[in-house]
């Protein structure tokens, strides 16, 4: 830092922002001078009814961005003319700024992240460490590629959720997740959709996404298992063997989706040992809800029912 900045500081306009949790914040002032070198502080005068003020007394943090003279009069009036109370002032003006284009810019980049991510979680990592371990036991496991690495995916999925369910938000969106499964369950009984009937129905269901993805992660097991005992020279070429498991996921999806469809109507003992693992599962990724986040499950259950009791069966 070049502490000999702070003395060319003089009177102008600045930008004070604030962090407190997950909220941004910030405010014009007129008013940032250097109150001492040693140790280096900084002086600044805010009004008290600005929400960056209480902001700065609450963590005792700021920031002060010095506006040149080229400033454009959009940014004075971004965060002079409008209270941080009730909006965040940096998201509104980066959608002010790029409106639609910055969503969709977000979500493509989002996209892309996930994808890279979980090609890397799920099927470069499984690969790369089955590879390294078989070494050590000279091939010998070779045949048995296909279970180690589907054991191996399924270890770090439940790690994974187990380790996000710990974020608050995360929770949140969980215990929507069990409101939706709670007014499903609750309507299928031929219940009233209430508040009382819905916190007592359950909610782990069958057709939960998280049953799907222990459906697939199941099937993809027996599938590699299969095919890494029929052709095992592809199995131990490591790009050859993954493409080979991506050209078939589209294959196992659909095999996935007849069988949580098939689920949702029979209770038979195969559906029972393959529904299983999804339904310990949600014991994680669905959490009891509150009632007014039940009320939510109960009105969104009630946009998609249709007047038609025929239309809303499990085909």
């Amino acid at each position: 830092m070049d502490r000999k900045a702070m003395y060319k500081l003089s009177y102008g306009l600045f930008v004070l922002t604030a962090k407190e949790a997950e909220k941004d914040n910030g405010c014009i002032i007129n008013t940032a001078i250097q109150a001492a070198s040693g140790p280096n502080q900084l002086s600044i005068c805010v009004n008290k009814a600005n929400y960056t003020h209480d902001m700065i007394q609450r963590t005792g943090k700021f920031t002060v961005s010095v506006l040149s003279q080229n400033a454009q009069f959009e940014l004075f009036k971004h965060f002079g003319f409008q209270s941080g109370r009730d909006m965040n002032k940096f998201e509104k003006w980066l959608t002010d700024k790029l409106g639609d284009k910055f969503m969709n810019i977000l979500m493509g980049i989002a996209t892309v992240l996930g994808f890279a991510l979980a090609f890397v979680i799920f099927f470069y990592l499984p690969v790369l460490a089955f590879n390294k371990l078989n070494q050590a036991f000279d091939g010998s496991l070779t045949p048995w590629q296909g279970t180690i690495e589907g054991v191996m995916k399924i270890l770090i999925f439940v790690i994974y959720i187990a380790l996000v369910s710990q974020m608050k938000d995360i929770k949140r969106t969980f215990m929507y997740h069990g409101a939706e499964h709670k007014s499903i369950a609750c309507y299928e009984a031929g219940k009233e959709l209430t508040v009382e009937n819905v916190r007592e129905s359950c909610r782990f269901h069958p057709r939960c996404g998280t049953s799907f993805i222990f459906v697939m992660l199941i099937f993809s097991i027996i599938f590699s298992t299969v095919l890494s005992k029929i052709f095992p020279s592809i199995a131990q070429v490591r790009v050859l063997w993954m493409l080979l498991k991506l050209a078939f996921i589209p294959l196992l999806m659909g095999v996935g989706y007849e069988f949580i469809k098939y689920a949702g109507k029979h209770d038979n003992l195969l559906v029972k040992i393959l529904s299983a693992p999804g339904l310990w599962m949600q014991r994680l990724t669905t959490k009891e809800p509150t009632d007014d986040i039940i009320e939510v499950g109960i009105e969104s259950l009630k946009a998609v029912i249709t007047d038609n009791p025929e239309d809303d069966e499990i085909k």
